[in-house]
């Protein structure tokens, strides 16, 4: 079944509109949807930051949106940070999602992964030498392959691997229809050492030749109802919370929330911070701060780091109130709640509005495997006090350095 559209973005990858994603998918997954549209690297917006590094592939505009395009050559995504995909998964259940759309002429691997030595692999899923849809899995010592449909390179298609451990056998879909189950293997697919798309691991032939617009991968096995649903709506399986999981199969766990409130976000502006005295409070849900003392105390510091300016400015929040708030302004005053208190900032001098994001780092939360973003945002006004005026004008180059009082409408005259 053809996709008929690719689904409006329903949320940015910037940290102010993001339903938090991370908190409903494990640490061992791998969602690129492709969104970012440009850039050196693919972002994994599972939040694990499991993102590949791009060598080779180009950014282009599709009919369904971006999408990289691979010439068949050399063009490669590593995952340096993840290894082999048996490790990946805990040599467990799991399930690939491929949207693709070949373009080759031969043999062409769009996702797989081998040992350094390109003899035994883990999992290689492409275009066969006959323009079919295939995967081979292999354990080192015995191997199977599931042939699927002849490519249709004139649209992307859902090309997806379900793998049950218990079995060690996997399934193939292309377009929500099974084309079969390998027969099972001796072992389970812990050889692998290296995953890329583009090709399989260290194997210098048989690159991928098309657009792949999105590739996901889940530490569990899919329903077939579930296959079904994506493959016909492949754009939506990465929605806000909870419908992440729209691939289904896997308990979701309440997620961990992070509120904000103190008299930081009220209506302030530059003065209130330059005074000091403002709170940030963080009061958590469905997750506790680490044990007070030492524990806490080793996290207060990472915690003033999560409180981030989208704008910058170099007398601005970032680099007169976050790098230089002090760790004992970070007061754990329960099992849920932090308090933070900041100190005077005499060097606070912003031109605009800033708006002030806060990243509670899993590092303080007992549970949570993964940041919390915590809303709202707030902000911090410029100063609308004559004072400040005058200030600022002859910080930012006095009122000459405007062209003058008369510069602006021809004088105090006009």
């Amino acid at each position: 079944m053809p996709i008929v559209g690719r689904k409006p973005r329903q949320w940015s990858i910037g940290p102010q509109n993001v339903a938090a994603p991370h908190l409903w998918t494990p640490k061992n997954s791998l969602h690129l949807p492709m969104w970012e549209g440009g850039g050196p690297a693919l972002r994994d917006v599972s939040g694990h930051g499991n993102d590949a590094a791009i060598s080779g592939p180009v950014w282009k505009q599709t009919a369904h949106g971006p999408a990289l395009s691979f010439d068949g050559t050399n063009d490669i995504c590593t995952f340096s940070s993840i290894g082999g995909l048996g490790a990946f998964v805990n040599n467990g259940d799991f399930t690939t999602v491929l949207v693709a759309r070949s373009t080759g002429n031969g043999t062409d691997w769009a996702f797989g992964d081998d040992n350094s030595s390109g003899a035994a692999f883990s999992l290689v899923l492409g275009i066969d030498g006959s323009e079919q849809w295939f995967f081979f899995v292999s354990d080192g010592s015995q191997a199977d392959i599931v042939t699927g449909p002849v490519r249709d390179s004139t649209r992307p298609q859902v090309v997806v691997c379900r793998y049950l451990a218990s079995t060690l056998a996997a399934e193939l879909f292309v377009d929500g229809i099974s084309y079969g189950v390998s027969n099972g293997l001796g072992a389970a697919l812990n050889n692998g050492t290296n995953l890329h798309l583009g090709r399989p691991g260290d194997e210098n032939s048989s690159y991928w030749a098309g657009d792949i617009l999105s590739f996901h991968l889940v530490p569990f096995a899919a329903s077939t109802a579930a296959i079904s649903q994506v493959s016909q709506r492949p754009f939506d399986i990465i929605a806000p919370a909870p419908r992440f999981f729209a691939l289904g199969g896997a308990a979701v766990v309440a997620a961990t929330t992070a509120a904000v409130t103190g008299t930081a976000t009220a209506i302030i502006d530059e003065d209130d911070i330059v005074t000091g005295g403002k709170t940030i409070i963080l009061t958590l849900t469905g997750d506790t701060w680490v044990a007070s003392g030492a524990a806490f105390n080793a996290q207060r510091q990472n915690i003033i780091d999560g409180l981030d300016s989208a704008q910058v400015e170099g007398t601005g929040w970032n680099a007169e109130v976050r790098d230089k708030e002090v760790v004992g302004a970070v007061v754990r005053t329960s099992d849920t709640v932090v308090t933070i208190t900041l100190t005077a900032a005499a060097s606070y001098d912003i031109t605009a509005q800033e708006v002030i994001t806060v990243t509670v780092p899993a590092t303080a939360l007992v549970t949570s495997a993964s940041a919390v973003i915590a809303a709202p945002t707030f902000t911090v006004d410029f100063a609308v006090a004559a004072g400040r005026i005058m200030s600022s004008l002859t910080h930012h180059g006095g009122l000459a350095g405007h062209g003058g009082i008369a510069g602006y409408g021809g004088g105090l005259a006009a």
